[in-house]
């Protein structure tokens, strides 16, 4: 099995909240968008990113190298993606265990961040999708059982 074909199957093998998160139709669209302002490909990359092989925080250099391009671009491309695809994808699957490793949270880190949800979006929860409501649901359950506070 190639390295493509790895990532592929380990992307398809991710909770299917995470698989949306890079995979679905609004966000390959805007993925392509970025590849046609940028005329690079960035579908592999945002593959690498969901399935924990490369960092957000890397993103820059891993374009910098992959499309020999100076540090600024790169900088600019990175920005831009993380801004339209990244942070939605943090929000849509709120830091779900299996693949996605944005970075490991702490505990507390995590306990800050349900906290943030429930009083800055909690009515935009309830009313969006129930594969949201559900990432969200094990996401508290599991710091939960992990805090004995």
């Amino acid at each position: 099995m190639t390295y493509f074909e790895e990532c592929i199957y380990k992307f398809n093998n991710l909770p299917q909240q995470n698989q949306d998160a890079f995979g679905s139709i609004a966000v390959l669209q805007k993925i392509n968008t970025l590849e046609n302002k940028y005329k690079i490909n960035l579908g592999f990359m945002a593959i690498l990113i969901a399935i924990g092989e490369l960092e957000p925080t890397d993103i820059a250099e891993y374009i910098e190298k992959k499309y020999k391009l100076k540090k600024v671009k790169a900088e600019k491309i990175s920005s831009d993606f993380d801004a339209q695809v990244i942070n939605p994808a943090i929000k849509n699957t709120i830091g779900t265990p299996q693949g996605f490793s944005l970075t490991t949270l702490t505990l507390q880190e995590e306990k800050e961040l349900i906290i943030k949800f429930f009083k800055e979006e909690f009515v935009d929860i309830l009313k969006g999708s129930p594969d949201r409501q559900n990432a969200i649901n094990l996401r508290i359950f599991y710091v939960l059982s992990k805090d004995g506070n």
